[in-house]
């Protein structure tokens, strides 16, 4: 068993979960980097508290494995989907698909890249992704599962191959499951702790993660366990870890609402000052690694999230849902502000 990076990392380790059209490079860049944010761009001259803390594992989205290995989608791919700054590591990137042979092709690829790691994406319930029988629905044929995750192992060469899944398709059937993934030895398996079918609708059912870890250690499985799931906070994460005993946590919707969350700061302590900057730092590095190459519009959902404890600022998230680059980004906050601050 390969374990790579993994077997370096200081338990309970947290990670960064892969979410479409929201993890790219730039969004990974600002959750690293996101403790140097203090509000000196806009009051330089009051003193600043510094909060360290940044993801232990960060993932990239979810990559085609078709698109990946197709000549003309190839660059585009890895372009759009692939691209990361040395301050991301360690990274790993994550793939889809269904044929064996194809994901060790496409592991060959990302270790070329240079990634730290693999990790096959075995539990996305999206419509898209269950029509192509890939993702969640290979809970389903836990053979091809086998084969997909010894395939890949064999492309990889010296990274360690994880699998994201969940706990079942339709049905709980975590032990069953999670045993055919521990018999080909995966160096991580995390567990998102719902099946495909209740999407992110009902609570994350914690209770069956510790069974999964329970029987890991029955088995004598070197493979860590990540839960992944309704984790609110570091707090709260730390907490999960302890009862229930896995290695690392994994933290995905509780980040896009908290850009700060692994400096371990509530939401409402950021100040006015600090999202602004964030928003105008944010909206630079995205231009920087995709102008003319991805959609701006695509920062939208970020400037919603960076906004969404600042008191009236309804006009200033109108105005920049029709911003088209960074410059006009910089100009509407500042001109808001202004405003916000003459009013106080």
């Amino acid at each position: 068993m390969k374990m790579g990076f993994w077997k370096k990392l200081k338990k309970p380790f947290f990670v960064l979960a892969p979410m479409h059209d929201v993890t790219d490079t730039a969004f990974r860049q600002m959750i690293v980097d996101i403790e140097n944010i203090d509000g000196s761009m806009f009051n330089p001259e009051k003193p600043k508290k510094r909060y360290s803390g940044r993801p232990d594992v960060l993932f990239t989205e979810f990559v085609s494995i078709d698109g990946l290995l197709h000549s003309y989608s190839r660059d585009k791919m890895i372009d759009r989907y692939l691209r990361f700054d040395e301050i991301e590591r360690p990274l790993v990137a994550q793939i889809w698909g269904r044929d064996p042979d194809k994901f060790k092709h496409a592991a060959e690829i990302i270790a070329e890249l240079g990634f730290d790691g693999i990790d096959i994406n075995m539990g996305c319930p999206t419509k898209h992704a269950v029509k192509a029988k890939t993702c969640s629905y290979l809970i389903n044929e836990p053979q091809l599962a086998q084969k997909i995750i010894k395939k890949t192992k064999e492309g990889a060469g010296h990274l360690p191959v994880s699998v994201k899944t969940r706990l079942g398709y339709d049905k709980d059937v975590s032990l069953e499951w999670i045993k055919y993934l521990l018999d080909t030895e995966p160096a991580v398996i995390t567990i998102h702790a719902r099946i495909a079918k209740h999407m992110s609708k009902y609570p994350a059912n914690w209770g069956k993660i510790g069974a999964i870890v329970r029987l890991r250690d029955q088995m004598k499985s070197q493979t860590y366990i990540i839960g992944n799931g309704d984790v609110k906070s570091l707090e709260d994460g730390r907490e999960k870890a302890h009862i229930y005993k896995v290695d690392g946590v994994m933290i995905g919707r509780g980040v896009f609402s908290n850009h700060w969350l692994f400096t371990g700061r509530n939401p409402e302590d950021i100040t006015v000052e600090e999202r602004l900057e964030a928003i105008i730092r944010h909206a630079y590095l995205y231009e920087k690694n995709f102008q003319d190459r991805r959609n701006f519009c695509v920062m939208r959902k970020n400037f919603k999230a960076y906004l969404k404890f600042v008191k009236n600022s309804k006009s200033l998230k109108m105005n920049l849902m029709q911003a088209r680059s960074a410059n006009e980004v910089e100009s509407m906050v500042r001109v808001w502000y202004n405003n916000y601050t003459t009013k106080e």
